[in-house]
């Protein structure tokens, strides 16, 4: 390396440096809010990341003996699972969700709650 290329690397870290001086990193941002309410999808949307980093960053975080908890719903709040509502049913409750100022995927769930709290299952599988 040449003294001007050395110096001009050294300039460049400092400008770095003072840039972030006292601004947390989006690493630091993701394991803060990690605190064991929060799904790494809502994480990722707070910390304006990608779900697939946001995971990353949590596995390398507990990996390297960091205490990260892993995300407990509330109690009442459960997930069972998740699912993928197909494009063309999607597309299919896309008006009814907008006039109810919701999205789709919000309306789907709200559905199937009220169908099985009603018991509704048998009378729309049996039909």
């Amino acid at each position: 390396m040449t003294d001007q290329s050395t110096t001009e690397a050294a300039a460049a870290t400092h400008e770095r440096v003072r840039l972030y001086a006292g601004k947390p990193t989006l690493r630091s941002r993701i394991v803060a809010l990690a605190d064991g309410t929060l799904q790494p999808l809502e994480i990722a949307e707070r910390a304006g990341a990608s779900p697939e980093y946001v995971r990353r960053v949590l596995f390398l975080e507990r990996k390297s003996g960091g205490n990260v908890p892993y995300f407990r719903p509330p109690p009442g709040r459960g997930h069972s699972g998740v699912f993928r509502v197909p494009r063309d049913t999607a597309a299919f409750y896309a008006a009814a969700a907008e006039e109810r100022g919701m999205t789709v995927s919000g309306l789907v769930a709200d559905l199937l709650r009220n169908i099985c709290q009603s018991d509704l299952i048998k009378a729309i599988r049996d039909e």
